[in-house]
């Protein structure tokens, strides 16, 4: 695949929901027979400001690059939230990247700028990042960028003037069914856990690992969705507290990133379970049920 890339982006507004719906649909005809395309969203609701032209041209290129090196197995592209960013994703379970290669995946072969490396030229003139994750052959690899998001300023004075305390039960509770606290500084994260979960389990919601650990002495809840990385106190110590008066409460733990040396250190970290960042609705339901059912 070849690219033209215009120095000067014409940026509009982008909804990022919309737009990975459409690459969607494009990339389902790219993707190897023994292979399955998943897609997830970061949020109910996300927009930015940037070239859609442009973000088509590296999203595709990532996708392309990823069908190429599985074969078999599974690619899973969408977004998540920052504090003042969007962080597109394209994850796969292919051949992997060795630490050397990746030190040079973006430089420009024989001075030509095509592929990765103009991807990068392309999102850097979107005010963008870019960067790959990789635990090395054979072991998969995440392509990453970042689109920076513009504050709303309207939102924000509106924000600052309701000062009235968020409640730690979003819904009345129900004593029939389990309760979840979930542990996630991020409000957009957290809505979008509450849309999954809030039809069948009660929610508590603790904003960060304090409230957490404060939160589960005083409700005692049946599971706890664990966020890894929050302020002040992060969820592997949080976690840690826990344990320390109860072992038998499951805890699954949401991170950004799930490579190999990720997942032994959560799962030698007092954790049951983890759920990668984006959050897959089903993936979600799934593990709650199998922990909730005694880890059957």
């Amino acid at each position: 695949m070849s690219f033209e890339f215009d120095s000067k982006p014409a940026k509009v507004e982008v909804d990022v929901n919309e737009f990975i719906m459409s690459i969607a649909g494009a990339a389902a005809k790219r993707v190897p027979s023994r292979t399955i395309l998943n897609h997830v969203l970061g949020a109910v609701r996300c927009k930015v400001n940037t070239d859609p032209e442009l973000l088509s041209q590296v999203m595709l290129n990532l996708l392309d690059n990823a069908c190429k090196f599985t074969s078999r197995g599974s690619i899973t592209f969408g977004y998540e939230m920052l504090p003042d960013a969007v962080c597109i994703f394209v994850r796969d379970t292919g051949a992997g990247i060795s630490t050397e290669r990746q030190m040079t995946l973006f430089d420009p072969t024989d001075g030509n700028r095509h592929g990765l490396a103009l991807c990068k030229d392309i999102v850097e003139s979107l005010h963008g990042e870019i960067g790959v994750e990789s635990d090395g052959e054979g072991k998969g690899s995440q392509f990453w960028f970042t689109l920076p998001v513009e504050a709303d300023e309207e939102a924000d004075e509106a924000e600052q003037r309701d000062v009235t305390p968020v409640p730690v039960f979003e819904k009345p509770r129900d004593a029939s069914r389990p309760t979840i606290l979930v542990a996630e500084d991020n409000d957009s994260n957290y809505f979008l856990v509450s849309s999954i979960l809030e039809d069948e389990y009660n929610l508590i919601h603790a904003h960060n690992g304090n409230e957490a650990v404060e939160l589960f002495a005083e409700y005692n809840p049946h599971l706890v969705l664990m966020d890894i990385s929050m302020p002040d106190m992060d969820g592997y110590e949080a976690t840690s507290i826990i344990r320390c008066s109860n072992t038998d409460v499951p805890i699954i733990a949401v991170t950004a990133y799930a490579f190999q040396a990720d997942r032994l250190r959560i799962m030698d970290s007092g954790f049951n379970g983890y759920i990668s960042k984006p959050i897959d609705a089903d993936l979600l339901m799934t593990e709650i049920a199998r922990l909730l059912n005694n880890g059957r």
